[in-house]
Order: C-alpha cells, then structure tokens, then sequence
C-alpha cells in the first residue's frame, strides 16, 4: 500500500509478481503456458515452466518483444 494522503492509500498492483506466483502454485492445472508479453522480466518464469516440463508460447509482437524469450519459448507473432 501506498500512502497518497492523511489516512488515504492505495494499494499497488505488482502484477509480475502476482501472474508468475499464480503460475508456478498452479503448474498442476495445466500443460501449456501462453505468455501474452515480451517482457525479459518474465525469463525465470519461462525457464522454471519449461523446467518442469510445460509447453511454453509467448505471444507479442516483433519490437516488443525479448531476445530471452525468443530463444526459450515457442513464439507468435500477433502481428500475423
């Protein structure tokens, strides 16, 4: 939480944190993991996932998009 003013806040999203937290307690439920970014920042995630043996593709566009997460994943462009 963020305090903007006497006795108000905000609470800040960390949306990263909160998507991969989500990601790695439910790799049970899935075989598949479509990453909708182009984010490096997403890179261990990629790696942890594929770790444990999930098909990873990251969708995003061309200049969008990390080197990283080319090389480690499957990869669409939205473009096409």
């Amino acid at each position: 939480m963020i305090k903007i003013a006497p006795n108000v806040y905000e609470r800040k999203g960390d949306l990263y944190a909160e998507l991969i937290i989500d990601a790695l307690k439910n790799t049970n439920n899935f075989d598949t993991f479509i990453l909708m970014s182009g984010d490096s920042d997403f890179t261990a995630l990629v790696d942890e996932l594929k770790r444990q043996n999930k098909w990873v593709i990251v969708m995003s566009t061309k200049g969008h998009i990390s080197r990283k997460l080319i090389e480690r994943a499957k990869y669409i462009n939205l473009k096409n």
